[in-house]
């Protein structure tokens, strides 16, 4: 299976867990495209899950959920300034069980 894997601040991991964040916004850059979108194809890549990570440590906490498309969006948020932007607003779905030696298994569809 297949995870597309996004370091995140502890706080955003924190209400992400509660429930409470349904998307994750990510600017409208290269780097972004490339993880999102086929080159050759300009179809949007396929993953089964989203690998949450709350930092950048060696035990960082993580968690996986269903990767359930994403959109394209302008919004104005806090953490990029006041001005509107472009954003991949990609979608967070059902928490899913990680079992044995890295396998991801997406146990909620």
């Amino acid at each position: 299976m297949k995870a597309l894997v996004i370091v995140i601040k502890k706080r955003y991991f924190d209400d992400i867990q509660n429930g409470i964040k349904p998307e994750e916004y990510r600017i409208i850059k290269p780097f972004w495209e490339s993880r999102l979108i086929e080159k050759k194809t300009g179809k949007d890549k396929e993953y089964d899950c989203i690998r949450f990570i709350a930092g950048h440590r060696k035990n960082s906490p993580e968690a996986y959920y269903k990767y359930e498309g994403y959109e394209r969006k302008e919004i104005t948020h806090e953490f990029f300034g006041p001005e509107p932007v472009n954003v991949f607003a990609i979608k967070i779905g059902p928490k899913v069980d990680l079992i044995k030696s890295n396998i991801i298994y997406c146990s909620s569809y």
